[in-house]
């Protein structure tokens, strides 16, 4: 301190102005400046939290749905004789459909087993079908009381008859496996 007190009055104002700069910078460096930096980090770290719960939440639904679904579908298939045939199940709604005679080949494939289901996929061929009875029979497909999906349809336009079509359709019925 007697150094200090040994200064000029100019002096004693340069050192006490350069303490204060030094003092302040250390104050911004050491204290301020990791605060603000920390507290935007911790901003941003929330909205990522936000978003990632945001998705947690769709994705807990989409589960929930799919839950609901595969609950109903088993429902569905513990209900099915055990004796299902998803070449029966077609040709009855070929038969509703009013397209039954339209039926030139029906093809079962092999079942697959997969994950406690057995998969019946059959190919049927159908030729000079108007297009409103392939509507009627693929929502019958859809609506009928044994589960079947529709795997794979292929429509041709005859040559001589444009409103008439060549469909071919694979549909799979399923049941639980034994």
């Amino acid at each position: 301190m007697e150094k200090f007190n040994a200064l000029q009055p100019r002096e004693r104002w340069a050192v006490t102005a350069g303490a204060a700069v030094v003092a302040l910078t250390a104050a911004w460096l050491g204290v301020y400046d990791p605060v603000v930096s920390s507290r935007y980090a911790l901003e941003r770290r929330i909205e990522a939290t936000k978003t990632e719960l945001t998705e947690l939440a769709g994705l807990a639904e989409r589960y929930q749905s799919i839950r609901r679904r595969f609950t109903a579908l088993d429902a569905k298939l513990a209900a099915q004789p055990e004796d299902f045939s998803a070449v029966t199940a077609i040709e009855s709604l070929a038969a509703a459909a009013g397209v039954s005679g339209q039926i030139t080949s029906m093809t079962p494939q092999p079942p697959q087993t997969m994950e406690g289901y057995e998969e019946q996929p059959v190919t049927a061929r159908l030729e000079e079908v108007t297009l409103p009875q392939l509507v009627v029979l693929l929502e019958s497909a859809r609506g009928a009381e044994h589960y079947l999906r529709v795997k794979r349809v292929s429509i041709r336009p005859q040559y001589k008859k444009p409103d008439l079509l060549d469909v071919t359709l694979t549909l799979a019925g399923y049941r639980v496996a034994r």
